[in-house]
């Protein structure tokens, strides 16, 4: 750096949040109509294993889980 100039300050960076697009179906494949007040975002997580630890131990009773690959 030359002298006399000053350092730019470092950028924050922050996150920008994810939409996701859900659509529930029944077994024939039919969308059923909900509301996002009906639908409960549990938690995101990066690693399987503590998804299935989070499932099997029943802190979310009635939740699953779908691997979505974010492009």
């Amino acid at each position: 750096m030359a002298e006399g100039e000053k350092a730019k300050p470092k950028q924050t960076r922050t996150k920008k949040p994810i939409y996701i697009v859900m659509q529930v179906t029944d077994t024939e494949g039919n969308p059923i109509q909900v509301t996002k007040e009906q639908i409960n975002i549990l938690g995101g997580f990066t690693d399987a294993e503590k998804v299935l630890d989070a499932i099997e131990s029943g802190e979310y009773p009635g939740s699953v889980y779908k691997k979505v690959s974010m492009a």
